[in-house]
């Protein structure tokens, strides 16, 4: 079986999955009870294929950020549309990744076993997205 970074390729396979279920199951397409699938192989990924599974969940949530461009609505010149459409899109991955491959590192380190780190997990989950929707994306 393939290996990447001392890691099967199926480990890289379920954070790429996961995250793009978890995109899928946002509205205005989604389900939500679909999320509830997409984070069983979030709990048991290392840090690094933890925000693999971040960036992909909001490259596929966020994919009408592409949809802005023509950005001449704006005053944005047409040849500097797209790109800034497409670095505004990626650097939401790479917020995502940071943050969801942070809260793994901490939960692992915390010891992701015991119950009370579960809800410390949880919470901070949840509090950082109350953060993140007051925020001006």
């Amino acid at each position: 079986m393939a290996m990447v970074c001392n890691r099967p390729l199926w480990w890289w396979c379920a954070a790429l999955a996961g995250g793009a279920l978890a995109g899928v199951a946002l509205p205005p397409l989604g389900c939500p009870p679909l999320l509830w699938l997409a984070l069983v192989p979030l709990w048991g990924l290392g840090p690094a294929a933890a925000g693999l599974w971040g960036a992909m969940a909001v490259l596929v949530s966020h994919r009408w950020l592409l949809w802005l461009h023509p950005l001449d609505w704006v005053g944005v010149p047409l040849p500097l549309s797209l790109p800034l459409c497409v670095l505004l899109w990626a650097g939401c991955g790479l917020l995502a990744a940071a943050l969801v491959g942070g809260w793994r590192w901490l939960v692992q380190r915390l010891g992701a076993e015991r119950w009370p780190v579960a809800l410390f997990a949880a919470v901070l989950w949840g509090l950082v997205e109350v953060l993140l929707a007051r925020g001006p994306l």
